[in-house]
């Protein structure tokens, strides 16, 4: 028996049923995908991973309490990943969701395709072709293994060509300096008391963690664990320096300080490159985010106590 299942707690997808319930030897619920919606049809947390993650378990949940299913019943996820999307807040709402331990029966498949065409011209001489087979092997493998299509739509002969897109970057990520992140403010001090601030023993405590000989070729060793050694200083403009945290990154990062002078006021600026990856560039961000809010606060006492 085949039954199509529209929960009236779940808003209705005009597209395709919400699931379907197969049963013969055994009950199959087929559940179609979710979104982030609510019962109104509302996107729910824009831009918040975990809260959409949670809302598409909910409804998930929703759909398998209409067909008498439970969600230990599941066998088998699929989920796709949109590129640049940050796995950690989705998979903290899925521990949340399932309680611990996860339960051992269960799949977790991740889902990444991508699919590219190239259309090469007949007058290509590597991709001509006489309706051979051998011939059209032949081109695939001149073009990188590739597999072949002949389409002899209206008579003329084309070769369609599909092989895997080219490694494509994600936000925050660079050809040369890999994953980064800059985080900067704007601050009502002048640049000699902002500079003055990030050298001080306070200063350098908030950004640092480290006292630090503001000098090249010094090193330091943070409270945290990070070490690195300071190559560029240039008074009240910028400092650069290595920082390796004790986490087993594959390379030291590297952070730039910057003072710039924006009329009145002073922009403090962070910038790290050479980060391993997108969890670590949001949790760098989030770090350096919190240390300007230290920073701006530090400053606002200092001007008050003047």
């Amino acid at each position: 028996m085949i039954e199509h299942l529209n929960p009236e707690t779940l808003h209705r997808n005009m597209a395709f049923t919400q699931a379907v319930s197969v049963t013969g030897p055994v009950k199959m619920v087929y559940i179609g995908g979710q979104n982030a919606v609510d019962q109104q049809g509302n996107i729910v947390g824009k831009g918040d991973v975990r809260a959409q993650t949670q809302q598409v378990l909910e409804n998930i949940e929703k759909v398998l309490t209409a067909a008498g299913a439970r969600p230990e019943h599941i066998i088998k996820w699929t989920v796709l990943l949109v590129q640049g999307c940050p796995l950690q807040p989705g998979f903290e709402a899925f521990q949340r969701f399932w309680g611990e331990p996860s339960k051992p029966a269960n799949h977790f498949d991740v889902l990444c395709r991508w699919s590219g065409a190239s259309r090469f011209p007949a007058r290509n001489r590597c991709c001509r072709c006489r309706s051979s087979i051998g011939r059209i092997r032949e081109v695939g493998l001149l073009l990188k293994d590739c597999e072949a299509i002949v389409n002899t739509h209206n008579e003329q002969k084309e070769v369609y060509l599909y092989e895997p897109l080219r490694e494509q970057r994600v936000v925050g990520q660079t050809k040369k300096a890999g994953f980064q992140i800059g985080v900067r403010r704007t601050i009502a001090v002048s640049v000699e008391d902002a500079w003055a601030m990030l050298t001080s023993a306070e200063g350098l405590g908030l950004w640092l963690g480290a006292p630090l000989q503001l000098e090249p070729g010094a090193s330091y060793q943070a409270s945290d664990g990070a070490t690195g050694t300071v190559s560029v200083v240039n008074p009240e403009e910028n400092i650069r320096l290595t920082w390796l945290p004790r986490l087993h990154w594959p390379r030291a990062s590297i952070v730039q300080v910057r003072v710039i002078p924006n009329g009145a006021k002073t922009v403090i600026s962070f910038h790290q490159e050479h980060l391993p990856g997108p969890f670590e560039r949001a949790r760098m961000r989030e770090h350096w985010t919190k240390v300007l809010d230290a920073l701006q606060a530090s400053l606002g006492k200092n001007r008050e106590s003047i």
